[in-house]
């Protein structure tokens, strides 16, 4: 296994994810749409990258990857934002 993913498992280790829920993940495994990790989730997710992994976000605009904690008004607007996120407009 390569160091980013090595890595990528400590972190998902640190933030409170169990060896089974870890068990396959790859490169191409998505915060949002695989693990649904978005919001304050995804947020205290980029802070464990941040002071555990030296990693610099500055730049990094989450609003533009994650969406809000549950968005739209109804479950069926839910369900569309989950599937298509960049279809959430900024408030």
């Amino acid at each position: 296994m390569d160091n980013f993913l090595s890595d990528l498992i400590t972190c998902l280790k640190l933030f409170g994810k169990g060896k089974s829920d870890i068990k396959g993940y790859k490169y191409s495994t998505r915060l949002y749409h695989d693990l649904g990790i978005y919001g304050d989730e995804a947020y205290e997710f980029i802070s464990i990258l941040e002071t555990s992994f030296g990693v610099d976000l500055s730049s990094f605009v989450f609003e533009s990857y994650f969406p809000m904690e549950f968005p739209g008004d109804t479950q069926s607007q839910r369900v569309f934002y989950w599937l298509f996120p960049c279809f959430i407009k900024e408030l």
